[in-house]
């Protein structure tokens, strides 16, 4: 046989993967570097419906940050607001005078205590994210805030259309 042969020579694609994984360790990717939108629209608790639509079809933003006074009190999802809209509708509801009428707040308060929404501080990992996602079918959206906590505004945002993103980044990492 050939007595040169050395059986733990390490390969080059070895040890750059080795080098990835021990990178990937010591200093994981944060989701608000590499993934959260940081233009983050919000809306006041007291700002009426019509408000907050003609700003989510100006943006193309789906997800609108509610706040009453300086306090995170929920999120304005595009589609929960459709449902709403929609139950108004079979009602045989005015939706002109609705969404004239009825307050951000109000609508806050009608979806309920249904958490599709979480607040999380500036230095959650992609993977930390990715793992809220899958815990939680009902969540939509992580909110960003310097503390974690809603007396913060946002500093960026996280939607469920991301986890792909997230999964990209954490593969070429």
């Amino acid at each position: 046989g050939n007595s040169n042969f050395v059986i733990a020579e390490p390969h080059e694609d070895v040890v750059e993967r080795m080098e990835g994984i021990a990178e990937l360790i010591a200093t994981p990717p944060l989701a608000y570097d590499k993934i959260s939108t940081h233009e983050v629209l919000c809306v006041n608790a007291g700002d009426i419906v019509a408000t907050a639509m003609k700003l989510m079809a100006r943006s193309e933003y789906r997800n609108l940050p509610v706040y009453n006074k300086n306090k995170l009190i929920g999120v304005l999802n595009g589609q929960r607001l459709m449902d709403i809209l929609g139950r108004h509708l079979l009602n045989n509801d005015n939706i002109q005078k609705f969404i004239e009428k009825t307050t951000v707040g109000d609508i806050i308060a009608e979806l309920g205590t249904v958490q599709y929404y979480t607040v999380v501080d500036e230095k959650i990992t992609i993977e930390q994210v990715m793992n809220l996602f899958e815990t939680n079918n009902k969540l939509l959206i992580v909110l960003i805030t310097r503390a974690g906590t809603d007396e913060y505004p946002p500093l960026g945002i996280i939607t469920k259309d991301d986890v792909i993103k997230m999964q990209k980044v954490l593969d070429v990492y």
